[in-house]
């Protein structure tokens, strides 16, 4: 059996005849996700970018096709104020690098690019 098709990193998917066809592209990193498709047949396209790390393609294929369902959102859970500092401290993630997770206004955080701190493990937003 044969697959969607494939090429340069670029998947493409179709549902039947009827259905839009889309080319895309998704990929995350540090904590940001990104997803860009379009639909060659209909001539149009979408980008979508996050500072989360949860996949937001299903939100690309949705706005290309609005019957592709969206993903369950799930919702905030309230934490003790306490229960966060466990992840406090520095966490080394390669010989030369190393990121610390702080504690800021009850939200974990880290160094961001640059000199502002960048939420972190931010459960159950999208």
């Amino acid at each position: 059996m044969r697959g969607p098709p494939c090429g340069s990193a670029w998947d493409g998917t179709s549902s039947g005849p009827d259905t839009a066809a889309a080319v895309w592209h998704n990929g995350g990193t540090g904590g940001y996700h990104s997803f860009i498709g379009f639909d060659p047949r209909r001539k149009i396209g979408v980008v979508v970018l996050s500072n989360s790390t949860l996949s937001i393609d299903d939100i690309g294929f949705h706005i290309l096709n609005p019957a592709s369902a969206l993903a369950t959102v799930r919702a905030a859970v309230a934490l003790p104020a306490d229960s966060l500092d466990t992840y406090i401290g520095e966490y080394q993630l390669a010989p030369a690098f190393a990121i610390s997770i702080r504690k800021v206004n009850g939200s974990l955080v880290r160094p961001g690019h640059g000199a502002e701190r960048q939420p972190d493990l931010s459960l159950g937003s999208r």
